[in-house]
């Protein structure tokens, strides 16, 4: 759309190269860019006219997608919701959604069902969340009549004053050993330390920490975790 405004502004201009700013990609690489030639341009022209005069229409579709999981009226969307549903539920309903065996349930899943889960998963957490936090904004006497009611809150107490218990700890008898085992190093809290003590940036700080204390890192990864394959 915007290469079409701009040569709509400049028709003199018959070239136009479209890209995006990514400069927190994950998936590596920054040329995501398409250029457009002056039949391109038009035929976009079309397109967006095209779908201008659709989204006028008194029973306008909505078509949701991927893009849904930005969208802010998610929650109240039907077809959101519905997007979210199995295609084998749709087309066959062998099997409900809610089934009192999960692990049986996905044994039973054809693999369209099982990328569709997992592709879905981000934007049915955010609905889910949104659900959540609009439900928090109802009076208790709402709540209870959907059989809610609202927790105190799981207890959060932190250790601010980890110099202050040692001292404690060392002056109650504890060995070092008994102490150095209640304690945890954080690869991020030893960079912050560094940055602050000789006034690094935190890319560097980083990189110190992998360096200096590698002896006493055990490198290990987690397990392989599942992403789209760029470009399909």
């Amino acid at each position: 759309m915007q290469a079409v405004l701009l040569w709509l502004e400049h028709e003199d201009i018959t070239e136009i190269r479209v890209s995006y700013v990514k400069p927190m990609t994950l998936s590596g690489g920054v040329d995501d860019f398409t250029d457009y030639s002056l039949p391109d341009l038009r035929f976009s022209l079309q397109h967006c006219i095209y779908q201008l005069w659709l989204s006028r229409q008194p029973e306008a579709l909505r078509f949701p997608g991927a893009e849904c999981r930005y969208c802010p009226a998610k929650p109240y969307c039907r077809e959101a919701a519905a997007w979210s549903l199995l295609p084998s539920v749709q087309k066959e309903d062998k099997y409900t959604v809610i089934a009192p065996d999960p692990i049986a349930l996905v044994q039973q899943m054809t693999g369209e069902d099982l990328y569709r889960v997992w592709a879905m998963a981000p934007l049915v957490g955010k609905i889910l969340d949104a659900v959540k936090d609009r439900l928090k904004t109802f009076p208790d006497g709402v709540l209870a009549g959907f059989g809610l009611e609202r927790t105190q809150g799981r207890k959060l107490d932190p250790i601010v004053d980890a110099g202050g218990l040692v001292a404690f700890l060392q002056h109650a008898g504890w060995t070092d050993a008994q102490i150095y085992r209640c304690m945890d190093f954080s690869k991020g809290r030893l960079a912050e330390v560094i940055a602050e003590r000789e006034g690094l940036a935190a890319k560097w700080a980083s990189k110190r920490v992998a360096e200096d204390f590698d002896q006493f890192i055990e490198h290990k990864r987690a397990e392989p975790s599942l992403r789209a394959i760029k470009g399909i």
